[in-house]
């Protein structure tokens, strides 16, 4: 009997060919679940990662990617991708795109070009384009305005960062008046909200980057059994019509994106049924099926809504400190009625390992930012138990996904 072949061995034994070319008829759509496309994704990325050489890696965070950043911003502030679309013409050469956007074809032929070589683009013949599914994306306004947070934002305290921590020490910052976000802007006048207040631009770049991230992740529903939950209460017998008048409070919702995904998904809910609420700037930009009730809050003060089903808090506590979350949780269980209301909280919980690049991405920029940080499931259950009176119940998880949701309820 002839022994197994070595693991380099059965490399070489590969169809290349084949290989290639099956990879390259890959689709998001090649797959019988949203499960089984981010596996494959995952997968396709390691191997990635074994295939490139070290100085392949180097090369293209030093170059292609970082240029990439700017050329999309570019782009964006051409208003390029929606024009492409809205003149129904799917392939056009550099020429045509120029005048679309009313620039010199010189100078727009080197943006479309590192476009198309990042697959931002396609190239089918030399200086002739035609849009991706990734283009495309950008063409929706919410997505243009959230990159433009990039330039604003993430540039100037991500790039300075190794400067604050050799000047200040190798230690994440506590200080609210001494964060990296702070040296980075040059900004001196409070903290991270102060700051959005502060710039229009950067509020209006900010929700919209909020907005086109959420509308685009998983939602508290997709883990948590809420179909039988809404049958359970249009039951005319079920005990849990005795409930709140409320369905669901979405609190600091900012647009109203999450509302509208669920209301997408369940129909036969009542939008006088839901409120959203955040506040009154935030709320001027809201845009959420009729009937939904938009209420200015400040989740710091007294909740107003009362024995509600479902208070929903989606990527809001890993911006605040402990003190701060726990005054934030503590305003919902006075308003929640024994037996009945529950919190449900959305966030990324980090896993012990291996974790997913952006749960750890953004612990990061929670600590250049807030001075805070994602937080391990432990780390989750210890800071929501350490209000007196609630206890989490349950913690949702889905295959893949980056973010949990702790069912939370009255102790």
């Amino acid at each position: 009997m002839s022994a197994a072949p070595t693991a380099n061995e059965a490399q070489t034994q590969l169809d290349l060919p084949t290989l290639i070319q099956g990879l390259k008829n890959l689709r998001s759509d090649s797959f019988g679940s949203d499960v089984e496309r981010r596996e494959a994704a995952s997968a396709l990325s390691e191997a990635l990662d074994e295939v490139e050489l070290p100085v392949e890696k180097y090369a293209k965070f030093v170059w292609p990617n970082t240029t990439l950043y700017s050329t999309l911003q570019i782009a964006s502030d051409l208003d390029l991708f929606k024009k492409w679309i809205d003149s129904g013409k799917e392939v056009q050469t550099h020429t045509q795109l120029a005048q679309l956007v009313n620039v010199e074809p010189a100078f727009l032929t080197r943006i479309l070009k590192h476009l198309a070589s990042m697959r931002v683009l396609k190239e089918p013949e030399p200086d002739t384009y035609k849009q991706t599914a990734y283009s495309q994306f950008f063409a929706n306004a919410r997505t243009r305005g959230g990159w433009e947070f990039v330039s604003i934002y993430m540039f100037p305290t991500f790039g300075k960062l190794p400067e604050y921590f050799r000047k200040n020490g190798y230690r994440w910052p506590s200080a609210p008046d001494q964060l990296p976000f702070q040296y980075g802007l040059d900004f001196r006048d409070g903290d991270f909200w102060d700051w959005i207040k502060s710039d229009e631009r950067a509020s209006a770049s900010f929700n919209s980057l909020m907005s086109a991230y959420a509308s685009n992740q998983g939602c508290w529903f997709d883990v948590y059994p809420l179909d039988a939950e809404l049958q359970a209460l249009q039951s005319e017998d079920s005990d849990a019509r005795r409930g709140g008048e409320k369905l669901l409070v979405d609190v600091a919702g900012g647009r109203g994106q999450d509302i509208e995904r669920l209301v997408a998904r369940f129909p036969s809910v009542d939008t006088k049924s839901l409120v959203l609420q955040d506040l009154a700037d935030v709320l001027k930009e809201a845009h959420v099926p009729d009937g939904v009730e938009v209420m200015p809050h400040d989740f710091f003060t007294e909740q107003p809504v009362k024995g509600a089903r479902y208070y929903y808090l989606h990527w809001i506590l890993h911006d605040w400190p402990l003190e701060q979350c726990q005054t934030i949780l503590s305003k919902l269980r006075d308003a929640m009625k024994p037996g009945w209301s529950k919190i449900m909280i959305a966030e990324i919980v980090v896993s012990a390992k291996e974790a997913h690049p952006q749960a750890t991405a953004l612990d990061i920029a929670m600590a250049a930012s807030y001075g805070t940080s994602e937080k391990r499931e432990d780390e989750w259950r210890a800071l929501i138990e350490g209000v007196e009176g609630l206890r989490v119940k349950k913690m949702w998880s889905g295959p893949g996904s980056v973010e949990s949701v702790f069912e939370v309820e009255l102790a």
